[in-house]
């Protein structure tokens, strides 16, 4: 079944002036119908034709386009055309398809050392969709694979719904960006499913090593705005995500593909009967001699999306270059602000054998500057103090030469006034050293010590060399009388063993950890996915306990897990204490969800601080 409906993102059209591109109220080019609903297979239940989602590929002889087509029986079906040229198109028949299925769509297909990988929507009922996965050795003979993403867990964004996958190949992964929802308009025409006043689609990200297993980067969406139906592609080394609304196509762009702004208005819909109702499912090809590129949508003539043609327009790659980007965030700079950004980045560089750089204030001007060009979605949302120096400690990483965005690990404070106090340097430590979660062992309290200050790191270089590095820094430049060693050290811990009962991570009913009395009135509930809780878990239990699982079935990475830390009195240490016994509380743990917890002596990451004069 097509979408009939789309919930249009006001702020996509207060953005469509986004600072720097090249906007205007006329179409960019002229789009041109280059496929039409024909057939039993293509001309929909009212027989006028729906044909859309198309994905373009060159495959070294032709052009081969997958579409998604809808049937007089009113199912979805993937359909397959081929050309010399880009512009004729000759049908080659259906390549996908489920009798036992209302919706096979919106393909995308990606070529991984020969091996084709088509990523659709599966609909079973209704619009209430999953991604699956398919492989070919041809791009026309397809094998199912089965599921590639599902909805997301329940009170999540994704919760009801994913579909329409954009899939690259980069870096040496695979990565997709989806649209997912957890409810739909009142008045959408839907049955047996959630629906809101407020129903809105975002945009997920998930990658993979192989093109068939899938991990969600986050449990958040990665781009709001409404956006669906994204078709994402590498302009000019910047990802581009394409998405469909009603004004046309619109676009965002991002330098990793998770962090994304809003561009507003790729192309206005051309004011014709052929696309008078929006753009679908757009897509993007790019010319490989960057000349001349070429934008395919499904060009809406009704207002309930589902009167789709497939239509295309060329764009020379100049225009395509300024309108993603307009001009650089750098040429908007004055000279003054080039001069302090250039002067920064230069202060904050890495000598080549260097591995840890310490910048204390007062900051360089062009701190501001890099800041506000890194964030500036963000930037008018803070309170940046009389002076606009809303000052974080930050924890930049090097990569080739370029400073990453930065990590603050300490809350801000305006300077210099109030006085900047700084944080504590274990606060530095816990964020270096977050992947590996050292233990540490630190007699004499030094890393207690405040510290004002950004601190720079070579990204991927041995940690115990960054840390022994971090040490001299500390006692040369900052006064600190340190000496940082990272040893694998015996400690007591928490091994966690066993398989998961499968009915225990449910938001009505969270894990409670206790150890003598539940107290529904007190304490609090946290919730995050599954190392996340058995990090947790460590912290609660008294004394505190590194926690090391060996799960036959851990969770997906994605999966939230919420649970109840039963507390009487937070500031009574006796009471404290009985509340978090350790023994009671895993025997506890141990009875709701089917593992074993056993305290055991392991090796573990630690941090080993000596004083040295």
């Amino acid at each position: 079944m097509p979408r009939t409906f789309v919930l249009i993102s006001l702020m996509t059209m207060i953005l469509s002036g986004w600072p720097g591109r090249v906007c205007s109220d006329e179409p960019i080019g002229k789009l041109s119908p280059i496929l039409h609903g024909e057939g039993d297979l293509e001309l929909a239940p009212h027989g006028q034709g729906n044909v859309y989602a198309p994905q373009v590929l060159w495959d070294g002889k032709m052009f081969r386009m997958w579409y998604g087509c809808q049937g007089k029986d009113g199912h979805d079906r993937i359909a397959c055309a081929e050309s010399a040229d880009g512009k004729r198109w000759f049908r080659k028949g259906i390549v996908l398809n489920n009798d036992t299925a209302n919706h096979v769509n919106d393909p995308s297909v990606v070529i991984v050392n020969g091996k084709y990988f088509m990523y659709c929507t599966r609909t079973e009922k209704d619009v209430v969709d999953r991604i699956d996965v398919a492989v070919s050795d041809d791009g026309q003979k397809w094998l199912p694979q089965g599921v590639a993403l599902a909805p997301g867990p329940n009170g999540s964004w994704d919760a009801l719904s994913v579909g329409r996958p954009a899939v690259v190949f980069a870096e040496g992964q695979f990565k997709m960006w989806y649209d997912g929802r957890k409810d739909f308009p009142l008045d959408a025409p839907v049955k047996d499913v959630p629906k809101s006043s407020s129903s809105y689609r975002s945009v997920g990200y998930a990658t993979s090593k192989d093109g068939i297993n899938w991990t969600r980067y986050t449990s958040d969406p990665v781009f709001l705005y409404d956006a669906g139906a994204v078709h994402v592609t590498v302009v000019d080394g910047t990802f581009v995500m394409l998405y469909e609304s009603r004004d046309g196509t619109s676009f965002a762009r991002s330098s990793d593909g998770k962090d994304w702004t809003n561009g507003g208005i790729f192309m206005k819909k051309s004011g014709s009967p052929a696309d008078a109702f929006g753009h679908v499912t757009p897509f993007l090809y790019l010319d490989p001699d960057q000349k001349i590129d070429r934008l395919f949508v499904g060009a809406a003539s009704a207002t309930t999306w589902d009167h789709n043609h497939i239509a295309a327009m060329d764009i020379n790659h100049d225009l395509l270059h300024k309108i993603v980007f307009g001009q650089s965030d750098f040429e908007l700079l004055t000279r003054q602000e080039q001069q302090a950004l250039n002067d920064f980045h230069k202060l904050y560089q890495l000598d080549e054998e260097q591995l840890v750089k310490y910048i204390k204030p007062p900051f360089v001007p062009g701190r501001l500057i890099d800041r506000k060009l890194r964030w500036k979605d963000r930037w008018g949302n803070a309170d940046h103090g009389k002076n606009g120096m809303y000052v974080y400690r930050y924890l930049f990483y090097e990569r080739d030469g370029k400073l990453q965005a930065p990590h603050h690990f300490a809350a801000g404070s305006h300077h210099p006034e109030p006085k900047d106090e700084g944080s504590s340097l274990a606060e530095l430590i816990n964020m270096l050293m977050s992947q590996t979660r050292p233990e540490i062992d630190d007699p004499d309290k030094l890393l207690e010590q405040l510290n004002v200050g950004d601190y720079v790191i070579r990204e991927n270089a041995p940690q115990d060399q960054v840390v022994a590095a971090l040490g001299e820094i500390l006692k040369r430049e900052c006064g600190v009388p340190i000496k940082l060693e990272l040893r694998a050290v015996e400690h007591a811990a928490v091994v966690v063993r066993g398989k998961l009962k499968p009915t225990f991570v449910s938001k009505l009913s969270p894990i409670q950890l206790y150890a003598e009395t539940l107290l529904p009135l007190k304490g609090e509930v946290d919730s995050g996915n599954f190392q996340e809780f058995l990090n947790d878990v460590g912290r609660f239990i008294s004394p505190n306990r590194r926690i090391i699982h060996e799960i036959e079935n851990p969770l997906p990475w994605e999966t939230r897990v919420f649970w109840h830390r039963n507390i009487r009195a937070r500031f009574d240490d006796k009471t404290l204490r009985k509340d978090r016994a350790v023994r009671p509380v895993l025997d506890h743990l141990q009875e709701q969800t089917g593992l074993t917890f056993s305290m055991e002596s392991r090796k573990i990451p630690t941090i080993i601080v000596e004083r040295s004069e």
